[in-house]
């Protein structure tokens, strides 16, 4: 059946400010002539402290003291800044920078938290008299998953090993600054410190004269890039969500695909009666067909088991649906009707039955699928068997002159043997790819991270792959032999495949999504979240404080990275014509919606650029829809789009509202960043 859905966008105006002298707070210049840098100081700061002296208040102190309570001697320091001086909604990075007066002998690790508490009293706290974190002071450590989910919205921003006094140390916060930024009337944050370790740190409070508590805000360079948003359409009112969770809330952004081919845009999704729906329409109109497929039901609360796409060069679209472990469910359109999409009436008749078999070959236990147009118009299919701690990964190639498929076989296994810190030693694993992309000479790209266990405190390293004849033979970064699909596999024993050594412990997050792109100049990029190299591992997940890294290999080459000082979102690097890159998200949120006993997030979508002319150093924010309601966090982008017009073509869906498991609106956005922007897109008022 066929439906139709028509939307108006919401106009959006962005107001950029300077910055001034007001409340603690000074503006300076760095570098570059549109950076400049505003340094804040705190308008109150204090600590408590426990045992003999835990009737005491130390506002007026020239320290902040912090240690571990495990001798009931613990100390916790507090620290309040306002940024109301601060008139942007965003900053490219924020920056605590605490001064260490003195410190006992040894390494000590020391956390900061984001409280949502702003209302305490420097001047009146004591450990005694019912501080806002009382209740875990006694306790701190190694509770800290008390403070990050339970006590009054404290959040766990960064952790540094503080080695020597006589020096600054700084914490990255830049995320909770832009939530507390972009969502709190008062611009008021405040911020806690705590120490894993019975040994004491004092830092410089505000009392202490030149080396007061620093908070520093890198203001968004003036974009030399306009971002202009085109249009806000709704796909469907019915997109559905889950109530009873396993992995997540959202099948629909946690993987899949959104296409243009020939002229028309084309992407699948669950809708709430729980059928595939197949939608088109052409680039730039606001008016959506959709076909339902309902012949099958899809019964699964799994977020693994997305729905995805892909067009072979013979007109036909390729489906694939609910899989985690499962039988392949594979379905395909007539041939033709990509290539001739005006004269084709969109009906749920274009496609045929479900299928566990790609031409007689039956495919069982298969896991993430992904569909790869070759330059040659074939379809290359990717997808992994068995589990996460012992999966192989396969290739099959579609045949667009002969419209079939072979089954070509394992490119990746599970054998080999690893020792890591947190599992020890294993003899096997699973793989997960960070995208797989063909540059313009055909070479086709493959980043890849190992996971030893069900644990994703078991993943480590990024490894890189790339194939000259369109998957059949993968060699490392040297040039040499590694796998021949079929035959003889890349294993975690493989010379030269590791690009970035990361151990386990260090939360490398492993991606169902496409972060992969290849600009003018055949050079790979590719987004990977994991810890930065200062901060210590990570004993458990609720440690974990990982940040966006942007990888880069150059012609000869050399491996790059850059930190992004962000987290949020699984996201495509998508590329312009002249190798800038630009990056799409979803923002990690401090503040939440509460449905029922669940919390939802309230990240902005944000849009990110680096430049080629920088090496990619200069990564800026850009551009923040403020305009949205709270969405889930996962988003799919059409990079065929971008590619041919520079539009940034955007698949969100929103949150739930009043109850878990209700349907809620699909939205494609679309955002013009070269110039004229695309015509034909007019967001209407």
């Amino acid at each position: 059946m066929v439906k139709k859905s028509i939307c108006s966008g919401i106009v959006l105006s962005l107001i950029i400010s300077t910055l001034f002298w007001i409340n603690g707070s000074e503006a300076m210049a760095s570098n570059t002539k549109h950076d400049p840098i505003s340094k804040h100081y705190p308008i109150e700061d204090t600590y408590i402290r426990n045992g003999a002296d835990s009737n005491e208040n130390y506002r007026l102190a020239n320290e902040i003291g912090v240690k571990d309570n495990s001798s009931s001697t613990g100390r916790i320091g507090y620290l309040k800044y306002n940024l109301s001086s601060y008139k942007s909604d965003v900053a490219n990075k924020a920056t605590l920078r605490l001064f260490v007066r003195s410190k006992t002998t040894g390494s000590i690790i020391n956390n900061i938290f984001g409280i949502a508490n702003e209302v305490w009293d420097a001047g009146t706290m004591t450990w005694s008299n019912g501080s806002p974190y009382h209740d875990v002071a006694s306790n701190l450590y190694p509770s800290i998953q008390d403070i990050t989910t339970n006590i009054e919205g404290g959040y766990l921003l960064d952790r540094q090993i503080i080695t020597a006094a006589g020096t600054y140390y700084e914490y990255d916060v830049t995320d909770y600054v832009n939530s507390e930024l972009s969502s709190a009337t008062d611009k008021i944050i405040a911020f806690l410190l705590t120490s894993e370790n019975d040994l004491n740190v004092n830092y410089d409070s505000m009392e202490s004269g030149s080396n007061k508590p620093e908070l520093i805000l890198e203001h968004p360079a003036t974009a030399h890039t306009k971002v202009k948003k085109l249009s806000d359409t709704i796909l469907a009112q019915d997109g559905l969500t889950f109530a009873d969770v396993k992995f997540g809330f959202f099948p629909n952004v946690s993987g899949g695909s959104i296409v243009t081919y020939n002229g028309y845009q084309y992407t699948v999704y669950y809708n709430s009666d729980r059928h595939v729906c197949v939608a088109r329409r052409a680039s730039g109109s606001e008016a959506w067909e959709i076909a339902e497929l309902t012949d099958y039901l899809f019964t699964s609360i799994d977020t693994h088991n997305y729905a995805t796409l892909g067009i072979s060069s013979d007109g036909v679209i390729h489906l694939t649906f609910d899989h985690h472990a499962n039988d392949l469910h594979y379905r395909s359109s007539q041939q033709g009707i990509a290539n001739n999409p005006a004269q084709v009436q969109w009906s749920s008749s274009l496609f045929g039955p479900v299928t566990n078999q790609l031409s007689g070959n039956t495919i069982t236990d298969l896991s993430y699928p992904t569909f790869v147009q070759a330059p040659n118009g074939n379809l290359l299919f990717m997808y992994r068997t068995r589990g996460s701690g012992n999966g192989w990964r396969f290739l099959a190639t579609y045949d667009s002159a002969s419209h079939g498929w072979t089954l070509n076989g394992k490119m990746i296994h599970s054998s080999g043997t690893y020792v890591g810190s947190y599992t020890g030693t294993s003899t096997q694993r699973g793989n997960y790819p960070l995208g797989f992309v063909f540059d313009q000479n055909g070479r086709l790209h493959m980043p890849f991270i190992w996971r030893e266990t069900p644990d994703a405190m078991s993943n480590h390293d990024i490894n890189y792959m790339y194939s000259d004849n369109h998957g059949l033979t993968w060699k490392n970064i040297s040039g040499t032999v590694v796998s021949q699909t079929g035959s003889t596999y890349a294993t975690v024993e493989s010379p030269g495949i590791i690009v970035s050594p990361i151990p386990q412990r260090r939360g490398l997050v492993n991606s169902n999504f496409n972060t992969a792109d290849a600009d003018a100049a055949g050079r790979i990029h590719f987004m990977s979240q994991h810890m930065p190299d200062d901060t210590p591992d990570a004993a458990a997940s609720n440690e974990v404080v990982r940040r966006y890294f942007h990888y880069w290999i150059d012609e000869n080459g050399n491996v790059n990275k850059t930190n992004l000082h962000a987290q949020g979102s699984n996201s495509p690097v998508l590329l312009a014509d002249n190798g800038d890159a630009y990056f799409v998200y979803i923002s990690k949120s401090y503040t939440y919606t509460k449905i029922e006993d669940r919390k939802f997030g309230q990240g902005k979508l944000r849009i990110a650029r680096a430049t080629a002319a920088s090496n990619y150093t200069d990564w800026n924010i850009i551009y923040t829809d403020n305009s949205l309601p709270g969405l889930a966090e996962g988003l799919r982008i059409d990079a065929d789009r971008f590619k041919k017009d520079g539009i940034i073509s955007v698949f969100v869906q929103e949150n739930p509202k009043t109850m878990l498991g209700e349907a809620t609106k699909v939205r494609i956005i679309e955002y013009g960043i070269k110039q004229p922007f695309g015509q034909q897109n007019k967001l209407k008022t």
